[in-house]
Order: structure tokens, then C-alpha cells, then sequence
């Protein structure tokens, strides 16, 4: 057994192949060759097994027996691959045999004479690509492996198969089984088969009948896909057939039993000689293009019980002129109609779903009328259905798609029912027939391209419209006269930002609302039209009033009960414009589109009395200018106003005999800060402040010589403050009149004294009297 697996070892060094076997022999017949072979664990049987290299010869006997080394075994299995692209013209397999292996056969040139009796196995594979034309498989086999008799190998499928006949022990059987087995004439199938597999006949081009079994079930996906069957007759039995499984089969009619439940997408896709179908009355759904491009197909039964109709389920069936959906349909998936031959259609009335392009190019098409189940028309419903004349759109319709209309060019009139308010990107679009529209004061939104390329040569906007696509009437040659009845440019939405071409606005006039041609000018989206004209304005026209952001305060609009920056109101409405200035500023000017109205503002208000075009209002706001009190007595004091942030410069200027004593400003002390000639300069203003001035005068007194350095002012209260006291000096208090009011002591050099009444008073102080005024 050593000297086996070393010669293994090194044949497959070599690039040669060999499996573990256990002893060779010669076969018997005409052509002998070396037979390898490995034991089964029962000791008793063997396996055929692969050799060192391809098995080759004219026609081989496989032995029911075989002796070694004096000990007989039964042959009772072809192993893996054993026989894999072995060049054999024919080969007898023995009454032992009951397995044959994965690929045992794969790729052969050789043919069976027949298949043993006591065969049960075939495995996956096994004679996928060989030459086989006949297999009559015995009763007895139980299963039957996936791609077990498939034609494709290599990318070769020779398709040499032409009569099988599968027995009624067969209780399992992989997919593919038979594919691409394009010679296959002839096929029996038992009568207790309960399922096709998946893929298991498709590309059997020649296979034109087949007698399903009484007790079938179910039908694989692409089963039949690709085949020759011109007809088939289903058994009352079934009660599925996958998606694919005839697709592209030339059957010419077709009738599913009630008992079908199941039916896949694409089941009768492309089977282009079907001319009549009739659905089973277990459906309560027609799956995805279940026969899309069956371009012969002129009449369809469809059961009562049926509720959806999937997307592209008769797409390109284009012989199909009428179908009658029964009442129980309530949903219709995209393009279910799309590319028919219809001409006409109802609705069931119960219907409540219907997908995009539902007709798109029915070019046959010429009239419908939209279930009042529905509120939308859907995106590209009646897209390329050239020969539509007549659409009947119900009242409690909100909403048409994109492109709902768009190369319908036979189109001439269209009522659009109130209530609806959405019209979609494209929906006119080479609509060339369709020179005018009256659109319905419902409708708030216009989508792009809408109308363009159409053959409009007018078009009506209502009032009740706040958004349009750009490109809205782009292309439209013929137009000249775009009437739009919002005084307030509806908000451009989507590409392009314009809504006619410079070519076609040149020859088209917009008219508008008066009092609202400045609006439309300044838009770009309106700019190539060759004229704005204002045409009077419906009593119900709005017009919007606008507050433009400023700084330091707002602008407040009020129109009734609606307040804001921005209102819009009826024609004939008061508007009320309120300046609130931020603390410390003030208004200082108002705009109402462009001209001043400032000297209109009372207590900061403006009002329009009566709204007759839009208006935008702009306001500036400045700093309150701060104020300035000079006191100096002679019985009051005098305010100045200073610009915020100004300075401010004045002249100190004594009377005959005086000099300047003190100068104070809110309290401090700016006495040094006064230039020669009395010129006195205030700080930057950013506040109301008080500037207190007293003059002083030398007088005699008992101490001469002695001259006290006192200053005194009066704040703005009244308060009389002196300052620079010696410790031992006192400062009397007299009226103008000299009458002694009150007599100051120093306490830290400071003396204060409220003064009784607003006047002039004199501090006399050791050698000098101070005058001064509050």
C-alpha cells in the first residue's frame, strides 16, 4: 500500500492525475485497459476510481466483478471523476452498479449503452458535457444530482441529449439537471413528480411538448425558461410556478388551473408567440412583467379576486389593445401598460394605488378618464401617448406628476379640476397641439420645464401660485402673453433660474399686477422677457410689505392681526410701520421703496392707509444725542445738545472783577483742564452730563493778605460743595443779597450744604467770595 501513495505523490508531481486506489485490473471486452480501484469500508465492493492518467479506448466493459489477490468484489460504484474527460466511444456499466459519483462522467466523450438497474445515485455533475444522447433512467433511481445531465461545461454545451425519460422512484433532483440540452425531443416525466426544479430544462431549445405530471406542484424558477414549448396543459394539481420558468417560450395559450396561489415575476416574460392567457382564479396578485414583451398577446382573462397587477405586467405587449380589470383590483404597479397597444381603458372603481407611466408610450391611446379613487396623477402616467385626444381628470384630483403628459401631441384641451395644487417638472412638455390652459386657482406649485416645448401662446398664471420651475415656458416658440396675477414673483424652484429663453422672452410680454413691475424687474428669473407691462389689479390682490434688517432697532409691520417683518395683505389694507429704536439710538430715517418718508413718522409710526403695491421699507438708526447742563447761576442753568461721542468747547468768562474759581463736570474736578482765555473742552460725550462753573472775587477781610484756596459749585440737586478748606477756615453762605444763610465748617478739607431754592449765592471764604449758581 506504500508504493501506492508514492506513486500518487509523484504522478501528481508530474501534473498527471491519480486518486487513492487500492489494486488494478484489466478490463474485459474487445479493448482492455488497466481499471483502478478502491475498496468500500464493507470490504466487499469496490469503486472505480480515477487512474494515473485519463482513461482512454474505443469502448470499455466495465466488470460486474473483479479479483485480487485471490479475493472477489462486486463493482458496485463509479467514483468521483473517474472517468472525468476520459476519451471512450462507449461503455457498458454492470447490473451491480448502484452509485455514480459527482463528475464521474463530466466532460466524456463516451455514451452508456444503458443505465444498470440497480442504479439509485447519480450525483451532481456526473455526466455534465458528455455526450450522452439518450438517458432512460431506471426505475429504481432515487436521486438525481444537481447539473447531473447539464450540457454546459467549459463554456461548451454540445446538447447531444434528445430522448429522456425520468422514472417514477425518483424522490430527489437537483436544479439545472437538464440545461442547455438543446436536442432534447423527447421527454417523459412520472406521473408522481410533484416539482420541476429550478433551471431544469432551460435553453432546451427543441423542446417543444411535455405532459406534466397529474400530482405536480410546483414548477422551478426558469424551468422551462428558453424552451421550444409551443403549449402546455398545467394539471389541476398545481399550485405554483416560480418567476422565469417560461420566459422567452414560444407558447401561443395559456390557462394556470385555480389551485395556482403562486405565481413568480416573469413567468411568461417574452414568450412572443402568446396570444391569449388566462389567470387562475387562486391569484389574488399578478407578479413583476409576468408578460412583459409578449408583443403577440391580444387578449388576457383576469379572475375576480385579483387585487394588484405588479410593475411592467404587460409592459411592450404592443397587440394588446383592450384588458377588462375586474372590480377587485385596487393597486397597479409602474408601467404595467407602458409600450401596449391600448386604445381605450377604465379604471375598476375601487381603485386606490397606480404606479408611475402606467400608459407610458401607448401610443395607441386615445382616451381615458382617471378614477375619482385617486388624488394624484402619477409621474409619467400618459408619457409618449401620441394619439391621446381625451383625458377626464376628477374633481378631488391634488396633485399631477412629473411629466404626466409629456409628448402627447395630440393633446389640444385639458380641464384641470380645482383642487388641484401641484403641477410636476415636465408635464406639458412637446405637448405641441395644446396651445392654451386655464389653470385653477387651487394650484400653488409649477414645476420646471412644465410647459416647454408646448404649443401654449398664452398662458394665465393664478394668483394662488407661490413657486414655478424655471424653464416653465423655455422653448415655447409660439407664446406672447404671459399673464401672471401675483403681485408678490412666486419663488423660483429647480433649474434653470429663468422662465423663458432669451430667443422666445424677446417676442413675450409678462404682465403683472400694478405695483408690482419693480419687483418682477429686479428678479433675475424674469429678465428675458422683451416687455413687463402692470395691468390693473383684482380686488383680491396681494401684495407684500417688507422690513428690511437695520442696526440698532427693528421695524415692525402690522396689517390687522398679523404683525412682523414681513405681511401679506389685501389691496386696500393699512399696514402700520413701528420704529423701535434700540436703547439709547433713535430713528433718524425711513425709506419706503427708495423715498424718504421720514417726516410721515408720528411717535414713530408710519402708516400706508391703503395698500396698493408691494413695499420695502428701510431704516437707520443713530445714537440720541447726549445733553450738556451749564450752571453757573444768574438763576438757572442752559443744556446743550452734543452729538454722542462729540466733544464740546465753551468759554469760561468771568464778569468785571471775578476770576474763574472752579470748573466741574458730573462732580470731578476739570478746573486745570480750562486753556488760557476761559476755553474749556469736554471729553468725548457719551452721556448726559452737568458742567458746574463758579467765578470767585478778592474781598477784604479782617485777615489781610490771607487769601483762602477754596473752591465751590452746586450740583445739578442742588448740593452745594466746597472744597480746599483749610482746618481752621469757615465758609458763610449768603444770598445774592448778602443775607448769611449758614456758616461751613471743614471736615478733611470738604464742606457741603444743600442750598434751600435754584439761584445765585455767594461763598465768601477768608479773602474771597466764590459765586456760584444752581
Amino acid at each position: 500500500m506504500k508504493k501506492h501513495y508514492f506513486l500518487t505523490l509523484c504522478l501528481a508531481l508530474l501534473g498527471l492525475r491519480a486518486e487513492a486506489y487500492d489494486f488494478s485490473a484489466v478490463s474485459e471486452g474487445q479493448f482492455p485497459i488497466d481499471l483502478y480501484y478502491a475498496v468500500n469500508p464493507d470490504g466487499t465492493t469496490v469503486t472505480v476510481v480515477q487512474g494515473p492518467a485519463v482513461y482512454q479506448c474505443a469502448a470499455l466493459d466495465i466488470p460486474a466483478t473483479v479479483t485480487h489477490e485471490g479475493k472477489t468484489y462486486t463493482v458496485t460504484t463509479i467514483g468521483a471523476q473517474a472517468f472525468r474527460l476520459a476519451d471512450i466511444g462507449s461503455f457498458e456499466l454492470p447490473n451491480t452498479i448502484t452509485t455514480i459519483q459527482n463528475a464521474a462522467f463530466q466532460g466524456c466523450d463516451g455514451t452508456p449503452v444503458s443505465f444498470p438497474t440497480s442504479l439509485k445515485f447519480i450525483g451532481d455533475n456526473a455526466f455534465e458535457g458528455a455526450h450522452i444522447v439518450e438517458a432512460v433512467l431506471p426505475e429504481g433511481l432515487e436521486h438525481l444530482g444537481t447539473r447531473a445531465f447539464s450540457a454546459w461545461y467549459n463554456n461548451i454545451n454540445p446538447g447531444t441529449l434528445w430522448h429522456v425519460v425520468l422514472p417514477s422512484t425518483l424522490t430527489e433532483m437537483g436544479d439545472y439537471v437538464f440545461e442547455y440540452q438543446a436536442h432534447l425531443t423527447d421527454l417523459t416525466l412520472p406521473d408522481n413528480m410533484t416539482e420541476i426544479p429550478d433551471y431544469t430544462f432551460q435553453n432546451c431549445g427543441n423542446l417543444t411538448t411535455v405532459d406534466l405530471p397529474d400530482a405536480l406542484q410546483r414548477i422551478g424558477y426558469q424551468a422551462f425558461a428558453n424552451t421550444g414549448l409551443t403549449g402546455v396543459t398545467f394539471p389541476a394539481t398545481l399550485t405554483e410556478i416560480a418567476g422565469n420558468a417560461f420566459q422567452a417560450a414560444p407558447l401561443t395559450e395559456v390557462t394556470l388551473p385555480d389551485n395556482v396561489t403562486k405565481l413568480g415575476e416573469n413567468a411568461f416574460a417574452s414568450c412572443g408567440q402568446l396570444r391569449r392567457i388566462t389567470f387562475s382564479a387562486g391569484l389574488t396578485e399578478l407578479p413583476d412583467r409576468i408578460c412583459s414583451y409578449c408583443d403577440q398577446l391580444t387578449e388576457v382573462n383576469i379572475p375576480d379576486g385579483i387585487q394588484s397587477i405588479g410593475t411592467f405586467a404587460f409592459d411592450h405587449c404592443t397587440r394588446l389593445t383592450s384588458i377588462s380589470l375586474p372590480e377587485s383590483v385596487t393597486a397597479l404597479g409602474n408601467f404595467v401598460f407602458g409600450n401596449c397597444g391600448l386604445t381605450k381603458f377604465t379604471f375598476p372603481s375601487g381603485i386606490t394605488s397606480v404606479g408611475t407611466g402606467v400608459f407610458n408610450n401607448c401610443t395607441d391611446l386615445t382616451e381615458v378618464a382617471w378614477p375619482a379613487s385617486l388624488t394624484t396623477l402619477s409621474d409619467q402616467t400618459f408619457s409618449g401617448c401620441t394619439a391621446l385626444t381625451t383625458v377626464n381628470l376628477p374633481e378631488g384630483l391634488t396633485a399631477i406628476g412629473n411629466s404626466a403628459f409629456s409628448g402627447c401631441i395630440a393633446l389640444a384641451h385639458l380641464d384641470i379640476p380645482v383642487g388641484v395644487t401641484t403641477i410636476g417638472k415636465n408635464v406639458f412638455g412637446y405637448c405641441t397641439a395644446l396651445t392654451s390652459i386655464e389653470l385653477p386657482h387651487t394650484l400653488t406649485s409649477i414645476g420646471s420645464y412644465a410647459f416647454s416645448p408646448s404649443g401654449l401662446t398664452e398662458i394665465d398664471v393664478p394668483q394662488s401660485v407661490t413657486e414655478l420651475g424655471g424653464g416653465l415656458v423655455r422653448d415655447c416658440e409660439d407664446i406672447t402673453a404671459f399673464r401672471i396675477r401675483n403681485a408678490i414673483p412666486p419663488r423660483i424652484i429647480d433649474s434653470p433660474d429663468v422662465i423663458v429663453s432669451e430667443s422666445t422672452g424677446a417676442h413675450c410680454t409678462l404682465y403683472v399686477p400694478e405695483g408690482s413691475k419693480a419687483d418682477y424687474e429686479a428678479a433675475e428669473a424674469w429678465a428675458n422677457f422683451g416687455a413687463i407691462v402692470e395691468e390693473a389689479a383684482a380686488p383680491n390682490t396681494i401684495y407684500r410689505i417688507t422690513a428690511q434688517p437695520a442696526s440698532y432697532g427693528t421695524l415692525r409691520l402690522t396689517a390687522g392681526d398679523e404683525t412682523g417683518t414681513t405681511v401679506d395683505v389685501r389691496r386696500g389694507s393699512e399696514v402700520t410701520v413701528e420704529a423701535v429704536p434700540a436703547e439709547g439710538y433713535a430713528l433718524t430715517q425711513l425709506q419706503m421703496n427708495g423715498e424718504d418718508v421720514t417726516a410721515a413718522v408720528e411717535d414713530g409710526r408710519y402708516t400706508i392707509p391703503s395698500v396698493e403695491a408691494n413695499a420695502s421699507f428701510i431704516a437707520t438708526f443713530s445714537r440720541v444725542p447726549v445733553t450738556l447742563s451749564l450752571s453757573s447761576g444768574e438763576g438757572g442753568t442752559m443744556d446743550v445738545t452734543v452729538p454722542y461721542g462729540d466733544t464740546f468747547t465753551l468759554a469760561l468768562t468771568p464778569a468785571d472783577g471775578w476770576t474763574l474759581n472752579a470748573a466741574y463736570l458730573d462732580g470731578l474736578d476739570v478746573t486745570a483742564d480750562v486753556a488760557e482765555g476761559g476755553l474749556y473742552t469736554t471729553p468725548e460725550l457719551m452721556r448726559d452730563a452737568a458742567l458746574a462753573v463758579s467765578f470767585e472775587k478778592t474781598v477784604g477781610i479782617e485777615n489781610a493778605g490771607v487769601v483762602s484756596q477754596a473752591r465751590a459749585y452746586a450740583d445739578r440737586s442742588g448740593r452745594l460743595v466746597v472744597e480746599g478748606l483749610g482746618s481752621t477756615e469757615r465758609a458763610d453762605v449768603l444770598t445774592a443779597s448778602g443775607q448769611r444763610l449758614a456758616t461751613l465748617t471743614a471736615e478733611g478739607g470738604r464742606a457741603t450744604w444743600q442750598l434751600p431754592a435754584p439761584g445765585t449765592y455767594v461763598v465768601r471764604v477768608p479773602g474771597k467770595g466764590i459765586k456760584v449758581g444752581y
